[in-house]
């Protein structure tokens, strides 16, 4: 926008520098006059567009710098059995990344209000560390029986 000011302010003094010395000239000087006057219109217009589509190529810039990525929302470590807090899922799905020490490693995911267990998390003997993906957005609660250390991660895809 700031070139389009620049362009038609120094069109502009041009065009007046040329009214001034047409007062004491021929009517050629007045017809250059309207040809410049014309140039500075058709140029106004070519500026107008460059404009629009960069505010088109901006907008596609944004809307590409939204797409959609995992974003950690909740954390839950310990050892034993526990119930973490109650987490939100705001995507239409979600990852839990889970490193597990000890002899025993289970968890259970529970949606808040349902005496049933919706998925399982983890369920091996031994030590592992790895993820997994559940699909559906709502208010998720995990609920854990380890012999030994856990932490776990939540990410909510949005």
């Amino acid at each position: 926008m700031k070139i389009r000011y620049v362009i038609t302010i120094l069109i502009s003094i041009f065009i007046f520098s040329i009214a001034l010395t047409s007062c004491y000239s021929d009517d050629s000087s007045k017809n250059k006059i309207l040809e410049l006057q014309s140039l500075l219109e058709e140029k106004n217009e070519e500026i107008e567009k460059l404009e629009d589509e960069l505010r088109v190529k901006e907008n596609q810039l944004e809307i590409a710098s939204e797409e959609k990525t995992y974003k950690e929302i909740f954390t839950f470590s310990g050892s034993g059995a526990k119930k973490s807090e109650p987490f939100i899922i705001e995507g239409n799905r979600f990852k839990i990344k889970y490193n597990c020490t000890g002899e025993l490693s289970q968890a259970f995911l529970y949606k808040v209000g349902d005496d049933l267990y919706l998925e399982l998390v983890v369920n091996t003997m031994g030590s592992i560390q790895d993820e997994n993906i559940f699909y559906g957005s709502g208010e998720y609660y995990i609920d854990t029986n380890m012999i030994g250390n856990f932490a776990m991660t939540v990410y909510d895809y949005k």
